[in-house]
């Protein structure tokens, strides 16, 4: 019966730092051909439902909604964790009123100036320049 114990608290124990070694792998080095929600900008909840996206199509291409607008282009991104505005995005342009138009101003504001991406904890964080951020979780 000992034995069976620590066996079982020895197993446990490696779970355990094994699932804490998991926590600690690299971020992702390339973001191609993944989809994100948007659940933050600047340090505040998004609620808006649906909330602004980001897809990052397999080669690199960068598409999304800003909460009233798609877009499509005007963001890239490298391996290194640097981003930058490539100034080739289009937009259609619907005309939203009041919480709409603000989230999707925004966003497509902080969008612009991302310079940065890292991965937290499974959160997509972009930064600006000035320290300003969006966050994403991935999309299901």
């Amino acid at each position: 019966m000992m034995q069976a114990r620590h066996l079982a608290a020895l197993c446990a124990a490696a779970f355990s730092s094994t699932l804490a070694s998991c926590a600690n792998l690299p971020a992702p080095q390339r973001l191609e051909g993944t989809q994100w929600n948007v659940v933050a900008l600047d340090g505040e909840a998004v609620t808006a439902q649906p909330p602004p996206t980001l897809a990052i199509d397999a080669q690199g291409r960068v598409s999304g909604s800003d909460g009233c607008n798609r877009f499509s282009g005007g963001l890239s991104f490298d391996a290194s964790g640097s981003a930058q505005a490539d100034g080739h995005g289009i937009s259609t342009k619907m005309a939203c009123i009041g919480e709409r138009d603000a989230l999707s101003r925004r966003y497509n504001a902080l969008r612009s100036g991302v310079t940065n991406w890292r991965v937290e904890q499974g959160t997509l964080v972009l930064s600006t320049r000035e320290g300003r951020t969006i966050r994403l979780r991935p999309a299901i």
